[in-house]
């Protein structure tokens, strides 16, 4: 028949048997691979699946796995717990060592500083031995060093004869004197002033004190040079005071200038009234120009005995207020003007200004009397008229 294809049944057949083969194949080794991935799966949990399904425990070993689980999640929390009180009792450790630390460096410190102190005056001690011999101490110490009572320029120094009054220029010359003489008077002699009570005698084997402060080797030497001093010094109502004492003790020159101090600028508590009263006197007057550094000078010390006295500052702003109530109104409106607020940069600025003003109005003519009698220049004394050397004068 026309039109109509004739199929090779054969061919056919051959082709489709191929495709069977194939798939047989490829089914027979999907199994394969099947049946390895349950063997793997059925080895990990036990034969749940896979061949052994059949005698399935699976909701057996789900609440067995559970209970691990939970058992393990409370061996862990108490593990944790454990090493939270580890790390707590780690951290006490710690603490307590620092704490044992901190107290090893304060008594290292502490050692440092005795050893010092005994280095020090173990070197006074070799300087005292070997100093060639003096007059020594009054009470029989130290006889190899020469007391400031025979040293050059003592015989120069005023007396004082316990006027308050002169008090202050006589201690300033005499501690200045001292103070190059041996430097330990510059420490020993300001502690008087915030002692509040009196020194006492130390106890065997003790140092002397000043109020709660200890007294080094070298200021114990000092503390004796003050009593030589007062009594080669003092005359009238203060040779009193140095000699109204036990005039053996060891402590008598700390007695002495506590006393004479006492009676010269009053007790602690009445200077610092005194002192405070003066910084902060609202009533300061203005100054003439010439007058304005002595001014200056004259608070300043009032302010670093304040200081002294009180160990506080005196504010900056106080400081402003106080330096312009002495100023001329002059200058007090030329630093206006500049607009300083600084009292160190305010200083400078009204001592420069001080010293131009003074200047200026110093420069003027003078108006001379002509009818003024001429004073007759001074006639030079002959060599027989000149004046013999006088003794010190005293306060």
């Amino acid at each position: 028949m026309a039109g109509v294809g004739i199929i090779d049944v054969g061919t056919e057949l051959s082709g489709m048997r191929t495709m069977v083969t194939d798939l047989v194949d490829k089914v027979a080794h999907m199994n394969r691979d099947l049946q390895s991935v349950m063997q793997l799966v059925a080895t990990s949990d036990g034969g749940v699946y896979g061949e052994t399904y059949a005698t399935d425990r699976g909701p057996a070993v789900r609440a067995l796995f559970f209970e691990q689980q939970v058992s393990a999640n409370d061996e862990t929390a108490r593990r944790t717990t454990m090493l939270t009180d580890q790390v707590t009792g780690f951290e006490a450790t710690m603490a307590m060592v620092a704490g044992i630390q901190t107290g090893y460096n304060e008594s290292v410190d502490r050692l440092i500083a005795v050893t010092q102190r005994l280095e020090s005056d173990m070197r006074n001690m070799s300087s005292r031995t070997e100093g060639g011999k003096g007059e020594g101490k009054g009470n029989g110490e130290g006889g190899n060093r020469l007391s400031v009572t025979g040293m050059k320029g003592f015989e120069k120094l005023k007396n004082y004869a316990g006027d308050a009054i002169h008090w202050k220029e006589w201690r300033f010359k005499t501690t200045t004197w001292l103070e190059n003489i041996n430097r330990s008077f510059k420490t020993l002699i300001p502690k008087f002033d915030v002692c509040e009570v009196e020194p006492q005698e130390p106890e065997a084997g003790q140092r002397m004190k000043v109020g709660m402060s200890e007294l080094t080797m070298e200021e114990e030497w000092c503390a004796e040079e003050l009593y030589q001093l007062l009594v080669q010094k003092c005359d009238g109502s203060s040779l009193a005071i140095v000699r109204n004492q036990n005039t053996l003790g060891k402590a008598r020159g700390l007695i002495a200038w506590y006393r004479t101090l006492w009676d010269a600028e009053g007790q602690v508590e009445t200077k610092k009234t005194e002192i405070t009263e003066k910084v902060f006197n609202a009533g300061r007057k203005a100054v003439a120009a010439k007058d304005v550094l002595a001014a200056i000078a004259c608070w300043e010390e009032e302010v670093r005995e304040y200081k002294l006295l009180t160990g506080l500052d005196v504010d900056n702003l106080v400081k402003m207020l106080n330096l312009k109530r002495i100023l001329p109104e002059e200058i007090e409106a030329m630093l206006q003007t500049v607009e300083i607020t600084d009292y160190t940069l305010a200083r400078e600025y009204v001592i420069k200004q001080a010293r131009a003003l003074s200047k200026k109005k110093g420069n003027k003519p003078l108006q001379l009397d002509l009818n003024e009698d001429e004073e007759e220049p001074p006639k030079k004394k002959t060599h027989f008229e000149e004046e013999s050397p006088q003794e010190p004068e005293s306060y």
